[in-house]
């Protein structure tokens, strides 16, 4: 008798929980989170010399904020695996304008050289100690990050506001009209030409 009141206990209390658990047409749906995809560096691989290549300096989020009124000019350019490490930057006066990229090399070490498979359209503009980017990289969402710097000797930190809080280190060498950002960290150097 006990077994079969037990049973009949554990029937009703199934019951209850399939009733209570049961499609109910006012309760909405379940929506998984969205993806997150991890800091860098700091986007998304490394973005000319800087965190971009998937992040950029902070979490792809889906969608593209609007931290900068940038407008992307010059041409996609693909990375290119370079053979040997990056070479830390010489520094220079580093001009107020904008820039374009020319070229993104992803340094291998002894790996394989060669084309990487990704591109990238960037513009960066500098204006005072202000650095602004917009990055737009295959397989990635278009990036604006809006943040300061300051250059000590060869190094720049950077220090994004926008799309979220985070810092760079970088290297960086002025050559003519030419910038180069280089993350050693990240094994990247982008080449800027000055519009």
């Amino acid at each position: 008798m006990r077994r079969a009141s037990s049973l009949l206990s554990i029937a009703l209390l199934t019951a209850g929980v399939l009733v209570a658990c049961g499609s109910d047409p006012e309760r909405p749906k379940h929506s998984p989170d969205p993806p997150v995809q991890p800091i860098s560096q700091t986007a998304g691989g490394s973005e000319g010399g800087v965190s971009e290549a998937g992040s950029d300096a902070g979490v792809d989020t889906g969608t593209s904020t609007t931290c900068n009124d940038l407008t992307l000019g010059g041409a996609e350019v693909p990375e290119t695996g370079v053979l040997g490490d990056p070479v830390a930057g010489s520094g220079g006066l580093l001009e107020d304008g904008t820039y374009d990229l020319i070229t993104a090399e992803k340094f291998v070490g002894t790996g394989t050289p060669g084309l990487t498979g990704t591109t990238y359209r960037v513009t960066v503009r500098v204006t005072g100690q202000t650095l602004d980017r917009f990055v737009r990289a295959t397989g990635a969402n278009d990036r604006q990050v809006r943040g300061t710097f300051a250059t000590t000797g060869a190094g720049l930190t950077y220090q994004i506001t926008c799309p979220t809080n985070a810092q760079e280190q970088l290297t960086y060498t002025v050559n003519g009209t030419n910038l180069i950002l280089t993350n050693t960290t990240e094994r990247t150097a982008w080449t800027f030409v000055k519009k």
